[in-house]
This record gives C-alpha cells, structure tokens and sequence, in this order.
C-alpha cells in the first residue's frame, strides 16, 4: 500500500505500566511517509534509501527534508481521511485495520509476557512499526 505514492509505516506505542499482572496501554500513533515516490527500480544508493526507509534517521539526511518535512508525518485521523476518500474504504475497513494492529502488538506482548521483569515504579515503553499492505 502507498499513500500518494509513496512508502509509509505506522509507528505505534504500547506502553507496559505493570509486568505482574499484566498491564499494557496502546497508543495509535502516527504514520511516517518516505520523502520520494516509490520506484521499484530504485533500490540501492541514498535515493533508494530515502524511496524505502521511512524512519527519520533516514529521510533527515535527504536534502529536501527541511523543506518537506511535515509532508512525512500523518496522524491517524488524516490516514482515515485519505483511507476513506481517496481510496473509497469504509469507515469501518478503516477501524477493523485498526483493530488487527492492536490485536498483533498484544500478540507481540502476550509472548513477551514471562520474559517480563516485575519492578515496583519503572514501565516500558515500546515503539513498534507497522506496515500496511
């Protein structure tokens, strides 16, 4: 899936409050969006990596990016806006797709849950990546 033809991922947040019992809070997040358009040809080179990588330690280093910068950041409700009208999903397409992210990153949690270590006072927060297709 690209958004006005370009790659993008979700960078959401589980926040685990408590390890014993489990406590774990989900944030949706935002989407991050590559600088160039898509180009399957383009796949090695610092061009190649601003077309494929979406995380800003990459695109930053892109000379168009001061420029372009809010163009590479999305909040969801501007994602369901463009899920919605542009590509004619429903609303609640759009909340179902919602839904199965959270429902991977409890999976993710839930198997992570007998490695977690109880302390008194401290939490993890978890940035997780999500890709779309």
């Amino acid at each position: 899936m690209l958004l006005n033809k370009k790659k993008f991922d979700i960078r959401c947040y589980v926040l685990i409050a408590k390890a014993k019992p489990l406590i774990a809070l989900y944030h949706d997040g935002y989407l991050r969006l590559s600088l160039r358009e898509y180009d399957p040809n383009l796949l090695t080179g610092s061009e190649g990596r601003i077309i494929h990588l979406t995380n800003a330690a990459v695109q930053k280093k892109h000379k168009e990016f001061k420029d372009k910068k809010e163009e590479t950041i999305w909040d969801m409700k501007r994602f369901r806006d463009y899920v919605v009208g542009e590509l004619g999903n429903s609303k609640e397409a759009f909340e179902e797709m919602n839904w199965k992210v959270r429902k991977v990153l409890s999976a993710a949690v839930f198997a992570a849950e007998g490695r977690l270590d109880h302390m008194d006072g401290c939490f993890e927060l978890l940035g997780c990546d999500i890709l779309i297709d």
